[in-house]
């Protein structure tokens, strides 16, 4: 071993001296050897320099064996030997073996460098926990320590805190695996305990103990009962997994495909009217590619043949405009932000292609099940591919060959175009990202790919007769769940309470959670609302919408003033801004009345089909609320029998804005005519009248 300060090799005890060599029989014998007496015969035998952690102790000393001639050939310790001769040592000390001959001698290098691990999970778990809590140190500081990940000192401190007895006793015996044991500590004790007992009294294998602990996780209190009584049953009644199409579907593809080997066929080959419209969007999309192959055969056996038989991309179905939200990132490691994410990038490619290749992350893939490793999909995940014609295809495990190259797009977006740069709002951000990504020549979509070696936007043109139409609306990739609106008319959402509409006030309401906003239904089943979530940083605090309340009764004290109503109607509708500055222009002091007018048609007629007639009117400049409500009676009329709406806000509003009508003013005139009628008294009758 090494002095920590002289950096010199230090006797522990005494130890016998190198001018007297110990014989073949001293194995185990621990001394000190002249450098000049050492050999590195088979160094070559060890090229490799894999990394290894800091060293927190002293040198070992080296694994010799003596040779017929009496020297020392190096089996373990080639690095500190060349590290020792450079500080200029002349002795070393060493470790003798017992090797007969070169065979025995390579036999103990390879000994030597694999030693048997002796350390349990559990061994390390403690060790960990002792220095965290009674040594104070962070898990960071004790990873650096240890030189280990952060990751890894939590996932022993959770072998120490979370663990149950029975778990650790279990772990630290070798009975389970680190890996298993990780799985477990999200489980409470109660229920590590019977998944173990489970475990244990069906003799489940460690793989599958792994998808016992994962199907037990997101099982309900029933499943749950089932899994422990049965584990390895309920897990093989899990393996048949849904096919992504229907037996028909499947059996029509297999048609299709095989069209390409025999054309007279694909001449009579029509698709049945009755199939669903994900299969049958699918199945459209394979007819076209074998179009396209058979057009790229006759051109090339025929150059005077026609450029492509493949028909023009034809939805029989009218679909309407498929909006998403390119302001804002989705959240990651959420299932809506995935499928979210999933959906815009379809709108945005105008297709589906017939295959989606995903890696193995909880949004996608919950496990694998059997020797072959069928996989578990997450349900939503597995709906929402079905629901496009898309089939899944998850990637082998450590197999980073078959993963598309995603990751460095983050670096060429960021280089490329958000370095350095300022944007005034989000509308600027996108359509300057719309310009940068598609239309600049040698740039993103225009440049010359460096693997494909093809311009994307042109690889894009080629492919997108192939790609599965789109279905008429989006799959719902929101979470939707029914809330209680409070008596001021707040909601809480994720933490934070938000206004909303106050008519919705002490109502049950329909909340839809996406990735990156949420909206609120009304019980006609019309968005009421709808705004993105708050920073983290306003996260907890109350956040008002002033226009939600404009439509209550307002008291003489504030007659006559529209508190910044206007400022309150654009920041809830920023796309209407124009109509607001028309109405302040044309109706000068009624135009709160207006304002008011506006947002009572809103909470009428729902959020979309309100904006979608005021932008008509604005575009019209129909600077005024009735054009708004007619448009709305036209387009969107109420069932015949609707009840009115009580007056909750809007009839006492505009009753207490105009002054209402009377005669009393014109009274004077009636008594004018009467005096007109009446003969004119004399001198005579006033007098006797008097």
């Amino acid at each position: 071993m090494l002095d920590a300060d002289s950096g010199s090799a230090a006797l522990p005890g005494r130890w016998p001296h190198a001018s007297t060599p110990p014989s073949r029989d001293a194995a185990g014998t621990v001394c000190h050897v002249p450098v000049a007496s050492l050999r590195c015969t088979y160094a070559p035998l060890r090229p490799g320099v894999l990394p290894t952690r800091r060293a927190t102790g002293a040198d070992l000393p080296l694994r010799v064996a003596l040779t017929a001639d009496g020297a020392y050939e190096i089996l373990d310790g080639f690095k500190r030997f060349a590290r020792w001769v450079e500080q200029g040592h002349d002795t070393v000390p060493v470790v003798l073996e017992s090797a007969d001959g070169a065979i025995q001698r390579k036999c103990l290098l390879l000994a030597a460098n694999s030693p048997p691990r002796t350390l349990t999970a559990m061994d390390e778990a403690r060790v960990v926990a002792s220095l965290v809590h009674e040594d104070d140190l962070s898990p960071r500081t004790a990873a650096q320590w240890l030189g280990r990940k952060p990751d890894w000192i939590e996932r022993r401190l959770a072998f120490a805190t979370r663990l149950s007895p029975q778990g650790q006793d279990r772990l630290a015996k070798g009975g389970i695996g680190p890996a298993l044991a990780t799985a477990l500590t999200a489980l409470s004790p109660d229920d590590q305990n019977a998944i173990l007992d489970a475990i244990v009294a069906h003799a489940v294998p460690p793989p599958r103990a792994q998808q016992v602990v994962a199907a037990y996780r997101v099982a309900d209190a029933a499943d749950r009962r089932a899994l422990v009584a049965d584990p390895l049953g309920q897990l093989a009644a899990s393996e048949a997994r849904r096919p992504s199409t229907s037996p028909r579907a499947a059996a029509l593809e297999r048609t299709l495909v095989g069209f390409g080997q025999a054309l007279a066929e694909l001449a009579v080959f029509r698709l049945p009217n009755d199939l669903a419209p994900p299969e049958r969007r699918r199945l459209e999309a394979v007819h076209r590619t074998v179009l396209a192959a058979l057009a790229k055969t006759a051109a090339a056996l025929c150059p005077t043949a026609g450029p492509t038989l493949c028909p023009p991309v034809h939805d029989p179905t009218p679909r309407k405009e498929m909006q998403h939200d390119r302001n804002h990132c989705p959240e990651p490691d959420r299932s809506s932000s995935l499928l979210e994410g999933l959906a815009s990038a379809f709108v945005y490619f105008d297709g589906v292609a017939r295959r989606a290749v995903v890696d193995n992350m909880a949004t996608a893939v919950l496990g694998r099940l059997g020797a072959d490793g069928k996989i578990l999909w997450h349900p939503r995940f597995f709906d929402f591919l079905t629901y496009y014609g898309c089939q899944a295809f998850a990637c082998r495990v450590k197999d980073p060959d078959r993963k598309g190259k995603k990751e460095k797009s983050f670096r060429l977006v960021w280089d490329g175009f958000l370095k350095g740069a300022e944007f005034a709002s989000w509308e600027d951000l996108d359509e300057r990202r719309r310009v940068w990504l598609g239309e600049t020549p040698g740039i993103a979509n225009c440049r010359v790919h460096g693997t494909t070696r093809r311009v994307p936007n042109e690889a894009w043109a080629e492919e997108r007769p192939l790609l599965i139409r789109l279905p008429e609306r989006r799959f719902p990739v929101y979470d939707e769940s029914a809330r209680i609106v409070d008596r001021d008319s707040t909601l809480s959402i994720r933490g934070t309470r938000y206004t909303v509409p106050a008519h919705l006030a002490s109502r049950s309401v329909a909340v839809r959670l996406f990735a990156e906003h949420f909206e609120v239904l009304d019980p006609h089943g019309r968005i009421a609302f709808s705004r993105t979530y708050v920073a983290a940083a306003d996260k907890g605090k109350l956040v008002i919408d002033p226009s939600h309340y404009a439509a209550l009764p307002r008291g003489r004290d504030r007659a006559g003033g529209s508190d910044r109503l206007d400022l309150a109607f654009v920041a809830r509708f920023p796309d209407l801004a124009p109509l607001v500055d028309g109405l302040k222009l044309r109706m000068k002091t009624l135009a709160p009345v207006h304002i008011r007018a506006l947002l009572r048609a809103c909470d009428r007629y729902g959020h979309e089909a309100f904006v979608a007639a005021a932008t008509r009117a604005q575009t019209f400049r129909r600077f005024d609320a009735s054009a708004v409500v007619r448009i709305l009676e036209m387009a969107h009329p109420l069932p015949q029998g609707e009840p009115l709406s009580q007056l909750s806000g809007a009839g006492p509003a505009v009753l207490g804005e105009v002054e209402p009508a009377s005669l009393d003013a014109y009274a004077h005139l009636d008594r004018d005519a009467l005096a007109a009628t009446l003969p004119t008294p004399t001198d005579e009758e006033t007098h006797h009248g008097s």
